[in-house]
């Protein structure tokens, strides 16, 4: 009989141990499943806290900077100036929309919807604003020019942006239309104003259509509700078992 009173006992401690262990373990996973679910589980999320951090405003303005000496670099001008109309042009709403554009793509491959991310981060039109600006400050410049006397002074071949003056013949709007056509052509120039995802990845090793995180994604994705029931079903388990030892071994 006492045989049997201690067996009781160290069985009773043992589903003891066991159970407030996995009950730990649940409670552990319900708290990551929560704070999963709160900042990572949609794209939603993801936006919001991208937005709030200021990283498109940063991205902007380091994107603008490189095209002031970008642009001062491959066609002379006034570096300042191309830096103040990126800023213009690239704001921060348009980048924001194109990275989010990528985010939910990313999000809908991380989902299983599809195979891989299929995105296009699209600056086509901020390009030609940003070269539009241009050529309007090139063209209140030339407007100041006087018209040349000499051949000398005409410069032939001269970036318009290092002309003195007006050669004869030709007027301040066609030589801006000229400079323009040369900036929108020219593959110095942002070359890559729109970029797919495919181009963004093609020089990486990543697998898409092989990879885990999906899976991963997934299964923390489903967790909040098994995590849930676990844990009421270990808290009933050590009530159980604290009412057992409260009343005995039968």
């Amino acid at each position: 009989m006492a045989r049997q009173v201690a067996y009781n006992a160290v069985m009773r401690l043992l589903g003891t141990l066991l159970t407030v262990t996995l009950l730990h373990i649940a409670i552990v996973a319900l708290v990551f499943a929560i704070v999963f679910m709160q900042l990572f589980a949609e794209p939603t999320s993801v936006k919001e806290t991208m937005a709030e951090s200021g990283a498109y405003q940063v991205l902007v303005d380091d994107v603008s900077q490189q095209l002031g000496e970008q642009a001062t670099d491959a066609f002379g001008g006034d570096g300042a100036t191309a830096y103040e109309l990126a800023q213009q042009t690239l704001d921060a709403n348009l980048v924001q929309e194109q990275f989010e554009t990528a985010i939910d793509a990313v999000y809908e491959w991380l989902k299983g919807e599809v195979d891989e991310p299929r995105f296009t981060i699209d600056f086509s039109s901020a390009r030609s604003d940003f070269i539009d600006g241009i050529a309007s400050e090139l063209e209140e410049e030339l407007a100041t020019l006087p018209t040349c006397t000499s051949f000398d002074q005409a410069q032939p071949g001269a970036n318009p942006q290092d002309l003195t003056c007006i050669p004869p013949g030709v007027t301040t709007e066609e030589l801006v239309e000229s400079y323009e056509q040369e900036l929108l052509a020219s593959d110095d120039f942002l070359p890559e104003a729109e970029l797919s995802s495919e181009e963004l990845f093609a020089d990486t090793d990543y697998d898409f259509t092989d990879s885990n995180a999906p899976k991963v994604f997934q299964l923390l994705s489903n967790l909040l509700w098994p995590s849930i029931a676990a844990v009421v079903l270990f808290s009933l388990l050590l009530v159980g078992l604290a009412k057992t030892k409260n009343r005995g071994w039968r």
